[in-house]
């Protein structure tokens, strides 16, 4: 469904159906991360990985168990990224 957006509206549109899995269930983390990957593979990662390290602080703030699962969940060098913190300085969206 989000392929058929624009390239702009591609990642804005993976980014917030990752971001409403975290937001239904926190065992759904691997799945809304998957997304995430499936983005990347059509070009449009870059928007719903950022979705993701900002949902990791926003949503589960630092160091929580759910946020280190969040962060686990993502593939380099979105990982590291995330585990940095990098979510509470991260824009979405401007």
């Amino acid at each position: 469904m989000c392929n058929e957006f624009d390239d702009d509206r591609r990642g804005q549109c993976y980014g917030n159906s990752a971001s409403r899995y975290l937001d239904t269930d926190t065992n759904l983390i691997p799945r809304a991360a998957q997304l995430c990957t499936m983005a990347a593979s059509v070009g449009a990662g870059e928007l719903c990985y950022q979705e993701l390290l900002f949902d990791s602080v926003y949503d589960f703030g630092l160091d929580s168990p759910h946020f280190n699962a969040l962060c686990a969940a993502l593939p380099a060098p979105w990982s590291a990224r995330c585990f940095a913190g990098e979510g509470a300085t991260t824009v979405i969206h401007p």
